[in-house]
């Protein structure tokens, strides 16, 4: 868990140095022009910022944050950033300056089946996956991890220890679908 938490801030640290390091190649805008960074438009290095540390508080603690800032291992939070599937727009893929691979892929909905799911349980669900978990992972990475390749008890108490929050309902919700190849297989 250690590593994750580092490697999260490591990741925070590629998105701040950029625009706070001589040595980093950043697009530096022309006069007059404002930058964006995904849909919040950044004019100066206070606002690109503010928008680095509203979105990485949404999965790691403040001091945690502020201590990724000052440290200077820029590779391994690139790395970890890929390997945990952490979705970027083009704006923030264009200020790292790195390829990322391909945009996150929405898999389509597969059909409901059987008796025990009904289709207001599948759309709550997927409600629940961009509301919660995307926000951090891509949601080909969340459904990888829900088909099988981890527990559901094991995922959700290292979200909560992260710091997620997820009411009963929303667990008792995705623990309905957690292994599940399709909505209503059991």
């Amino acid at each position: 868990m250690f590593a994750n938490r580092f490697a999260h801030l490591l990741a925070l640290v590629l998105l701040v140095a950029p625009f706070g390091r001589a040595e980093v190649a950043s697009a530096q805008p022309a006069e007059g022009d404002t930058p964006h960074l995904g849909s919040h438009a950044t004019s100066n290095k206070d606002a690109f910022r503010g928008v680095v540390t509203e979105r990485c508080i949404v999965c790691h603690e403040r001091p945690m944050v502020e201590e990724a800032v000052r440290t200077e291992r820029l590779g391994a939070m690139k790395q970890h950033l890929v390997e945990q599937g952490v979705p970027l727009s083009e704006g923030e893929k264009q200020v790292l300056g790195t390829f990322w691979g391909e945009p996150m892929r929405q898999k389509q909905k597969p059909d409901v089946e059987g008796p025990t799911v009904t289709e207001a349980d599948y759309h709550q669900f997927r409600q629940i996956l961009q509301s919660r978990c995307t926000g951090c992972h891509t949601l080909e990475r969340v459904e990888r991890a829900m088909a099988g390749q981890r527990s559901y008890e094991a995922v959700i108490q290292e979200m909560v220890q992260r710091g997620a929050v997820l009411s009963e309902r929303e667990k008792t919700i995705l623990r309905r679908f957690w292994g599940r190849d399709t909505p209503g297989r059991r």
